[in-house]
């Protein structure tokens, strides 16, 4: 959490912070799955020769590799389902309803959910000198609100916050909001390499049905302390016609996600998905995210720039190596055995596998991901001129409104950013209820 205010710091490093959101989203590593998809022989066989490598060094600038740890939806022994990946709308509703229950028993109030909505701005009341909410506009009418006690809370990801702010009180966050981005560039790598041998069992030493391994290696460039992780998906798939469907859905994330073609003659290797991802310089002022007050849609009115600064553009030469080097580990070291998915540039020839790796442009993916810092946090805004929020969430001269999610993040890191937004999303629900208890039970 390199350049975190302390206030961060702090709340992550506070008792129960990511014990609370592992438990939201059902975190459970990969090799602890009670599935035989899952954690079973291809995790350790993957799993111990990277853990190998890079105790020994022998992969430059990676300092750790782990089982990746997956946000899963099975959460009975009951369940039919072997295995689910994590899904928001389940936890969600049980909310509505719990929060209904309690509306009627008059312990609480109700959660009302509403679809197919597009918030566009908010309106501020001009003689409340706190600058609170008063009126939200909506693409299905505007709200307004009664009461001055009513908070609003942006959890629409960091483009979508970042221009609601800025059509909503753009002036108090001119120079601020939206001079910084970061996220991550990310590579895609898809390779196979035979099923290797072993003494206890010549023939297959994996199993007969479909595994899937999930790894998570990170590592950072020296040069530039900037940061990398790559997200491994080890796919074996002796029946890859009707394993396919199952490899897809089951796999931890898009990125890691084998296609049929890559797997249909892959029943005798193991295939390699490898999504690597490495951050953005933040302090590069070439890459910003600006309000266009001539558009008139409030919803898209704000023009996004990312450029890659030197240090970015060596980081991601070193990624691209170390997961080439990965790989090399992972098929036990013998390269002449791995072969790599490759595109032709020529449109009669189809994509296949080769023995040569594919060119840069094959592999890089362009735009960014898990953009994060348009509205960073800072401990003493008034030190900070291009610091959005507060260490209490609030963005700059505005009251009952807070913000959430990888916006406040002042780096990207190189972690996939959605249990460290969620951690933060909570401790943000925490200081809000308390608030209102201390509210609530303080005299009239």
């Amino acid at each position: 959490m390199r350049d975190f205010p302390l206030s961060m710091l702090d709340t992550a490093n506070s008792e129960n912070f990511w014990k609370d959101c592992e438990e939201l989203l059902h975190v459970v590593a990969a090799n602890k799955i009670s599935s035989p998809i899952f954690g079973q022989r291809l995790q350790a066989l993957v799993y111990g020769r990277l853990k190998k490598a890079v105790d020994a060094n022998k992969i430059e600038t990676v300092d750790s590799v782990d089982h990746a740890a997956l946000a899963v939806g099975r959460r009975t022994s009951i369940g039919t389902v072997e295995f689910s990946k994590f899904s928001t709308p389940g936890p969600l509703l049980a909310l509505q309803q719990k929060q209904r229950h309690l509306a009627n028993e008059g312990k609480g109030s109700p959660l009302t959910i509403a679809t197919d909505t597009i918030v566009q701005r908010f309106e501020t009341d001009p003689e409340d000198p706190l600058n609170r909410p008063s009126i939200l506009h909506t693409s299905r009418g505007a709200l307004r609100f009664s009461k001055t006690t009513t908070n609003l809370v942006l959890a629409a990801g960091a483009f979508p916050n970042t221009t609601i702010l800025m059509n909503s009180v753009g002036e108090q966050l001119k120079g601020r909001a939206g001079s910084r981005v970061s996220g991550h560039f990310l590579t895609q790598i898809v390779a196979r390499f035979p099923i290797p041998r072993s003494a206890e069992n010549p023939e297959r030493p994996l199993s007969k049905h479909l595994e899937i391994g999930a790894h998570y290696m990170a590592g950072k460039d020296s040069t530039s302390d900037l940061q990398y992780h790559v997200q491994i998906t080890a796919i074996h798939s002796p029946r890859p016609e009707t394993d396919a469907e199952d490899a897809a859905r089951l796999s931890p994330d898009q990125a890691g996600a084998a296609t049929f073609e890559q797997l249909k003659d892959s029943g005798q290797h193991i295939v390699l998905v490898c999504a690597a991802l490495g951050e953005l310089d933040e302090l590069d002022t070439g890459s910003w995210f600006k309000h266009d007050p001539n558009n008139p849609d409030v919803t898209t009115n704000s023009h996004l720039q990312v450029l890659l600064s030197e240090k970015a553009e060596r980081l991601w030469d070193v990624m691209d190596q170390v997961t080439y080097d990965a790989i090399n580990v992972m098929a036990g070291g013998v390269s002449n055995d791995i072969e790599y998915w490759s595109h032709s540039n020529v449109p009669s020839v189809p994509p296949g596998w080769s023995r040569d790796q594919p060119p840069q442009c094959m592999i890089r993916v362009p735009g960014i991901v898990h953009e994060t810092a348009t509205l960073y946090m800072s401990d003493d805004l008034e030190t900070d001129p291009h610091a959005s929020v507060d260490s209490d969430y609030r963005p700059h001269s505005c009251h009952n409104v807070f913000v959430t999610g990888g916006a406040l993040f002042p780096t990207s890191g190189s972690w996939n950013p959605t249990l460290t937004m969620c951690g933060f999303a909570q401790d943000l629900a925490k200081k809000l209820h308390e608030v209102r208890k201390s509210e609530t039970s303080s005299p009239s």
